[in-house]
């Protein structure tokens, strides 16, 4: 009966969870109409969207080279994707994965660069993993490495325990990171790897874990995120 069900009723909206979505869509069109995937062209540095005419964006200009090789993101982290991304986050609402992860997917086909050969999330540190109950990233890694028809593994081990980032600026972030990753070389030396985390603001935790995929042997690191700060 249950299944019946199921086959008859609708999927209900993840986001807004108040009217059906089209078969096929992560969302139903209003809710997607909010979710928009940031403009073209996109900076390769960091996945945001150019706002100059150099093929970087100002932000990464000033800052020091990225240790990637390419960086794709989907939404700017503002409105619709910031109430999505906190409810996924820090409220449990895990079945909004598909959402985020096949807006993921979508970006990575067009703006990606080279074949990635194994997906990697940004790892929690078991204090924080046993308070949560969840990574809300290594969910997103098994749904996008899915659809890539790739593998997926945890590639990094977090040290020690840190400070929540959104909290510190940039020279706070890369010192409360500091030493706060190390890759695993027998599940990433010689791979491309496609590292996975849900926001990327100043990129200091991003950078922090290639830096640990590339002397675990990686042989290049992109980057995949849900929304860009």
């Amino acid at each position: 009966m249950a299944r019946v069900g199921r086959e008859v009723l609708p999927a209900v909206c993840p986001v807004c969870k108040r009217v059906p979505k089209p078969s096929g869509m992560p969302a139903c069109e209003a809710c997607l109409d909010t979710l928009r995937d940031l403009p073209s062209p996109r900076c390769p540095a960091c996945g945001g969207g150019i706002d100059g005419v150099l093929e970087v964006c100002s932000e990464c200009l000033r800052q020091p080279r990225r240790p990637w090789s390419r960086a794709v993101s989907s939404w700017p982290f503002a409105g619709a994707a910031r109430y999505v991304v906190h409810r996924f986050k820090y409220q449990g609402e895990t079945f909004l994965a598909p959402t985020m992860a096949r807006a993921m997917v979508m970006n990575w086909q067009v703006h990606g660069q080279g074949a990635p050969d194994v997906v990697v999330p940004i790892p929690l540190h078991w204090t924080r993993y046993v308070l949560r109950g969840y990574n809300q990233v290594a969910l997103l890694a098994e749904l996008v490495a899915k659809e890539l028809h790739l593998p997926w593994c945890r590639g990094l081990v977090r040290q020690r325990a840190t400070a929540q980032q959104a909290m510190l600026d940039l020279e706070a972030r890369q010192r409360n990171l500091a030493h706060g990753f190390r890759g695993i070389p027998r599940r990433v030396r010689g791979n491309h790897v496609l590292l996975l985390d849900d926001v990327m603001t100043t990129g200091a935790t991003l950078a922090a874990a290639t830096a640990a995929l590339n002397d675990a042997g990686a042989s290049a690191v992109s980057v995949l995120t849900v929304a860009r700060g």
